[in-house]
């Protein structure tokens, strides 16, 4: 939350508040981030669910790491960091509002009013400091999250809810939703003479070099073994 309140502020973007389930009514706020209501209410009909979704803004806080372990675990029925990511983003398309992308001033993007830049980037998009993203077919989709010193060359199309590690460089690549590339990992279209294409709810292992497709569901080793999820 401190980081994501800090790039809001650098883009003089005021936050109102917090709506999580799991926070109200248990504390005020969230690293001085004062906690108002309840998530489910961008779903319902009453005047402050009204009012929030005509005046505010919003964006998808919570990230995930990747991991299969409940984030409950008290309550393992509420399913992973993951699972209530991909919860939250299909509850704000269902709701309607406008959501923003937080992109830190220090990253390194293609200019919208750029003619020359073939660049397109979706809505809730979160891009830390020291990110680059070329200026040379480079197709950004919704809910993505590049963090600290990751890198996407040309040619690179990025689907629905992909999250790129610190350090992590793609190029020559399509990365299809909800896939998880690890810090330090990279892909190596050379050695493939063409696209990469990794598929679906992909996991790429920290410290792995990709050199060809991968299929969906399945998690990418630093050793180059592929292993279906469970």
């Amino acid at each position: 939350m401190p980081e994501l309140a800090t790039i809001a502020e650098l883009n003089n973007i005021e936050i109102l508040g917090i709506l999580d389930s799991h926070y109200y009514g248990n504390t005020d706020s969230i690293n001085n981030v004062p906690v108002i209501g309840n998530e489910s209410w961008l779903l319902q009909n009453h005047a402050e669910a009204d009012r929030l979704r005509r005046t505010c803004d919003f964006f998808p806080a919570n990230i995930t790491d990747g991991s299969t372990r409940p984030f409950d675990s008290n309550n393992p029925q509420l399913g992973t960091l993951t699972d209530l990511r991909k919860q939250r983003i299909d509850l704000l398309d269902q709701s309607g509002v406008n959501v923003i992308n937080l992109i830190h001033p220090a990253a390194n993007i293609p200019s919208k009013n750029s003619r020359y830049a073939k660049y397109s980037i979706g809505k809730g998009v979160l891009i830390y400091p020291n990110v680059y993203h070329s200026p040379d077919r480079l197709t950004v989709g919704d809910y993505c999250i590049f963090s600290w010193g990751s890198a996407c060359g040309c040619d690179v199309t990025i689907g629905r809810n992909v999250l790129m590690m610190p350090e992590a460089k793609a190029m020559h690549t399509v990365l299809e939703d909800d896939v998880l590339v690890g810090m330090f990992s990279k892909f190596d279209a050379f050695k493939n003479k063409g696209m990469i294409r990794v598929g679906k709810n992909t996991v790429i292992w920290a410290g792995a070099t990709v050199t060809s497709d991968l299929p969906e569901n399945c998690k990418y080793t630093h050793k180059g073994e592929i292993i279906p999820k469970k």
